[in-house]
């Protein structure tokens, strides 16, 4: 006895997640996402490329040569931007580390369109259950 039927084929596609909603009684947790500040290294970014546009005329009086405060009034030599862009190194190191733990990012991109068409079919496969189950019924709708 097959059970295929126009609004279900007999052959399924196989996602590679489950499309069944978790058991009852069961909460399944999203992913826990990094937070928004983890990726923002634009203002230190600026800040540090600031420090090298400034002319050395505009360092504030009463500096002497070879102060290495870390003000960022201060004009930065090129020879000290290694040392200054560790902090925005280790941000950059974060942030790429936060992405490559979210779910999916071993996936390509074709992968992923892949499982959303297949998604969408079924959207549409469920959709039209749900019509032939109203015209049954008799209920109307939208």
């Amino acid at each position: 006895m097959s059970a295929s039927s126009p609004s279900t084929p007999a052959v399924a596609t196989q996602s590679r997640y489950p499309t069944e909603p978790p058991a009852a009684g069961t909460i399944t947790a999203p992913p826990q996402l990094p937070q928004p500040g983890t990726f923002d290294i634009l203002p230190e970014l600026h800040a540090l490329l600031a420090r090298l546009l400034l002319p050395h005329s505009a360092a504030a009086p009463g500096t002497l040569d070879g102060d290495t405060t870390n003000d960022e009034s201060q004009p930065l030599e090129i020879q000290d931007l290694s040392a200054t862009a560790t902090a925005l190194k280790v941000s950059i190191q974060k942030a790429r580390h936060s992405v490559k733990g979210l779910p999916d990012m071993e996936r390509s991109i074709e992968e992923q369109e892949e499982e959303i068409q297949e998604l969408e079919a079924e959207v549409e496969r469920l959709r039209g259950v749900l019509r032939s189950v109203a015209v049954a019924t008799g209920v109307t709708g939208k």
